[in-house]
Formats: C-alpha cells, structure tokens, sequence
C-alpha cells in the first residue's frame, strides 16, 4: 500500500508539474546583470523567502544544477566571508546572490514563544533542530512523498525529485543525514 500511494504521489507530482522539468538549454533572462537559468533563480527566490522577516539577505548558492544552497546571510560581509571559506575547501563554484528584502511576515498573533530547539530521541541516540535553523522535520518516508517530493519537483523538477526520494529512501540522501529530515529555513 506504501508503495502504491508514494507511485500515486509521485505520478500525481509529474502530472500536476509537467514541463516543470529543467530542460538542459534553460534560457537565461537577456536583461538580467546577473544572468542565470530560472531553476537558479527559483532556489535563490525560495532560499530568501525561508526569513520573512523584512530584512536584507544575501543568498549564497552554487550556479550548478541542482544549485545547494551554502546558507543565507543578514550581512553582504558574512556571505562573502562563507562563500571565500566554502569555495576554499570543497571546490564548489558558490556564487553570492543579494540584497533580498522578502515581506515583513511576522508570527502569527499571540505567538510570544518561538521554537528554541526540537529534540528528537531514538534508540540509539538523539539529534537536536535549532527552531532558528530548521522551519519543519519530516519523520519518515510517507511525509517526504507528502511534503518534500511536491516541493523538490516545483523548485528543481520531476527527475531531480525522484532522485533524492530514492536516495533518502536507500539512505544515501545529501540532503539529510538521519531518518528524519530537517528542512532548513534556507531550502533545499
């Protein structure tokens, strides 16, 4: 049944998201000074969008398909700071994207006691999510069909979504390192 509902999930994602897939001549915008496909744009745009907050953010991400976001940053000197260390020691070609100022979304009224921090036990151990670095946790394989695989397809499409539900589901996903998935604020 698991594996029934998660084909229905998955088909119903690439139904729902046909011509979603990122084609390899992606067009870059003409009038852009910072030209790019628009799979990079839709990862800076959902990076940014993860700190609603109405200040500044510096976005730093790889131009690389499927375009890992390093981090997002309040200041344009911590980005250039991270992306001079990241490109240092993994190679990886990070580009610093910004400023971004998203929509001033405060919590809901009421809410005078934000997440500090999620503690998840299992038997053989435990694993702490800071509630200012993580925005949700996913436990298992049935909310990643659910929640994550929708949003893989949209941001990076229909094959890059089946990829990582199949290395989270053997895992050897990149984007996780447990059984439960913390979404950082900043996107996948």
């Amino acid at each position: 049944m698991k594996t029934m509902m998660a084909v229905v999930l998955l088909v119903g994602g690439v139904v729902a998201c046909k011509g979603r897939e990122m084609p390899p001549g992606e067009q870059q915008h003409p009038e852009s000074g910072n030209a790019g496909p628009a799979s990079l744009w839709r990862r800076v745009a959902e990076a940014a969008d993860g700190f609603r907050d109405g200040k500044n953010k510096w976005v730093v991400l790889d131009r690389k398909f499927p375009h890992k976001v390093l981090d997002v940053f309040e200041t344009e000197a911590a980005a250039d700071s991270a992306r001079t260390q990241a490109i240092a020691s993994t190679g990886v070609s990070y580009e610093k994207f910004g400023p971004f100022k998203t929509i001033n979304d405060p919590p809901f009224e009421g809410d005078t006691d934000p997440v500090d921090s999620v503690v998840v036990y299992r038997k053989l151990g435990r694993e702490a999510y800071s509630g200012t670095k993580y925005d949700a946790v996913i436990w298992g394989l049935p909310a990643f069909d659910k929640f994550i695989a929708p949003y893989l397809t949209y941001v990076s499409g229909v094959k890059y979504a089946a990829e990582q539900r199949e290395d989270y589901r053997q895992g050897k996903s990149t984007l996780v390192h447990s059984t439960e998935v913390g979404h950082y604020r900043s996107s996948f």
